[in-house]
């Protein structure tokens, strides 16, 4: 057997979550970053994962793009996975949801906390620094054992029911924003000319291809999926937005946070 997960990751956090949790299960997982929107032939998996972000709560755009792409399935085994900040939402249930549209068996799913990574929150001083904690990785620990067994059920030719994914009560409060909030709670962005220069990395980097440089960076907001990793990539914080923030970045995973997940 041959397994495959499907990830969409904008600062590193939940590529991190998803190695982690390969190298725990009992069949090879090809990790396939979804992230900019390339073609997947999902067809050479015998089971598969699809891990994201949250964004307003809910899943982001540009994953919920690749799932409706994906072409219809006849019960393939699948599991799910989000990582979140400060609040998960809905976007386990949601993210399950979609999967499961496309004719996959949702068989597991699990919400992992992580460091927040929203430049607007770290502005505020809400980091989530210490994510996970150890009771959070003992959850996450356990899910990886369960979704290892269910795995091995799999390739022994079991039958697998499908499972209804959790949600927490403070979860159920939070109604998931549209598609479109990451995006318009940007505002108006630009690079500051004093600062930038001109390196690029913004348009290399952004999974939407929605900056060109001229010879500043161009932001195109009409096709910008508002996951600010312009913002946060940018090596000389040149990027301006309109919340008017000055250098507050998440600059990937730390040390401590890669030890907590192997």
């Amino acid at each position: 057997m041959r397994g495959g997960i499907l990830y969409y990751s904008v600062t590193g956090n939940t590529a991190l979550a998803v190695e982690s949790l390969a190298n725990r299960l009992p069949i090879p997982f090809s990790l396939v970053d979804v992230t900019s929107l390339p073609s997947v032939d999902i067809g050479v998996f015998d089971v598969v994962g699809f891990a994201s972000s949250t964004d307003f709560w809910g899943v982001p755009r540009r994953m919920s793009e690749l799932i409706e792409r994906l072409p219809v399935n006849n019960s393939v085994p699948a599991f799910v996975i989000n990582t979140f900040g400060g609040v998960s939402g809905k976007t386990l249930p949601r993210l399950g949801s979609m999967v499961s549209a496309r004719g996959f068996d949702v068989i597991a799913g699990h919400s992992l906390h992580m460091p927040d990574s929203y430049p607007p929150l770290l502005a505020l001083g809400i980091r989530a620094a210490g994510a996970p904690s150890e009771r959070e990785i003992a959850r996450f620990d356990a899910f990886a054992s369960q979704l290892s067994s269910l795995i091995s059920a799999v390739e022994m030719g079991g039958s697998i029911r499908a499972e209804r994914l959790p949600v927490t009560l403070v979860d159920r409060l939070f109604r998931a924003g549209a598609r479109t909030a990451g995006r318009d709670a940007m505002g108006d962005r630009y690079a500051d000319a004093a600062v930038c220069t001109q390196c690029g990395t913004c348009a290399s980097d952004c999974p939407a291809g929605a900056i060109h440089l001229d010879p500043l960076p161009v932001f195109d907001t009409e096709i910008c999926c508002g996951c600010w990793r312009c913002y946060n990539r940018c090596p000389v914080c040149a990027i301006r937005t309109g919340s008017r923030l000055r250098g507050e970045q998440y600059s990937g995973p730390s040390d401590q946070l890669r030890a907590k997940l192997p």
